[in-house]
């Protein structure tokens, strides 16, 4: 396969590669479909995560506090999730929060609300490897700095750690012995 080929089926996952002729990097209504399908997803995140703040403010699942673990856009669904509690006032209905990977914002501002509703501990985990990550966020939010998936935060009480080491790349989120080793060692073990 040529270099555009292979971005396109990097960005396009198991689909089919472009058709012949075609560049990843012209514009063209196959290419397009990528950026359009990420942004439709993250909108999708975002309804997710509200209606699961508004699960937890009903209690549905008991009164114990929660742990939330998200991944890529499942974490953005957890950001808009606690985004949703904090303009409500409730606090201390999640207990822990891992963002691996996440595609959400590294503005300040929004992570120093979202750290106002959990009761222990919040972490960044990101990965300055994560080209996917970034360009997909990039396209979709052109004025904003990067996710927080690929950089530190620098929010008080909020913890960064870089998995750089451990994910190369953003499909190596899609592996759930990675997932679960980064969960095990940074939720229950990383130094605090």
């Amino acid at each position: 396969l040529d270099q555009d080929a292979k971005i396109a089926r990097a960005l396009l996952g198991s689909a089919p590669a472009l058709p012949s002729g075609t560049s990843a990097f012209a514009p063209s209504r196959s290419v397009a479909v990528v950026p359009a399908a990420w942004t439709a997803a993250g909108g999708r995140a975002r309804v997710a995560g509200q209606a699961l703040g508004a699960i937890l403010e009903r209690r549905v699942l008991g009164r114990r506090p929660v742990t939330l673990i998200g991944v890529s856009l499942g974490a953005r669904a957890i950001f808009h999730c606690l985004e949703y509690l904090a303009t409500r006032g409730l606090r201390n209905l999640v207990l822990d929060v891992l963002l691996l990977g996440g595609a959400v914002t590294s503005k300040g501002r929004r992570w120093e609300g979202v750290r106002s509703v959990v009761a222990g501990r919040v972490l960044n985990a990101y990965s300055g490897a994560d080209a996917f990550l970034r360009a997909h966020h990039m396209v979709a939010h052109l004025a904003s700095p990067p996710p927080a998936g690929v950089v530190p935060v620098h929010v008080a009480r909020v913890e960064d750690c870089d998995v750089s080491t451990y994910v190369q790349e953003h499909k190596a989120y899609g592996d759930q012995a990675v997932i679960m080793g980064l969960t095990a060692t940074l939720l229950w073990a990383w130094p605090t």
